[in-house]
């Protein structure tokens, strides 16, 4: 997995966590690069801990340290994966990939239990709030 460290170059309006985080939440950016998602979440005072670009290149965008606003009532426990997917594209294969990649070095380096998918750990933005969020994505394709 590439891992590109953008944290000194952007500053999303963030605060030091007080707790360990507990959760995973995957979210989707209509954007066609990194640069204008960051764009796009910063015009709303969001942000993002991870990003998974076209080439499934993953952006290190916020320390995980840091809460940011990416899904209400679960920002203090949760880091955020955005997966670039521009307007009707599909998810990638490499951007699968690298997705799983991530999910299995976040879930051992914070020991987390029994991941599931929807309902222990990592979670799809849909599923903690009325939304869309990530749109279409395969399950069969994410390892937990």
């Amino acid at each position: 997995m590439k891992i590109i460290d953008y944290r000194k170059k952007i500053k999303f309006k963030r605060r030091h966590r007080q707790f360990q985080p507990t959760e995973i939440i995957i979210h989707h950016s209509w954007t066609r690069t990194v640069d204008a998602m960051i764009k796009a979440l910063r015009s709303k005072d969001c942000g993002t801990h991870y990003c998974i670009d076209r080439d499934g290149s993953v952006y290190y965008l916020t320390d995980e340290s840091y809460r940011v606003a990416h899904c209400v009532n679960h920002n203090e426990h949760a880091i955020g994966i955005d997966i670039i997917r521009g307007s009707g594209q599909e998810i990638l294969p490499c951007q699968y990939d690298a997705l799983n990649e991530l999910l299995i070095d976040i879930v051992d380096r914070y020991e987390f239990r029994c991941p599931v998918l929807h309902d222990n750990i990592i979670y799809y933005h849909r599923d903690l709030r009325a939304t869309e969020c990530p749109g279409s994505i395969d399950d069969d394709k994410i390892l937990f």
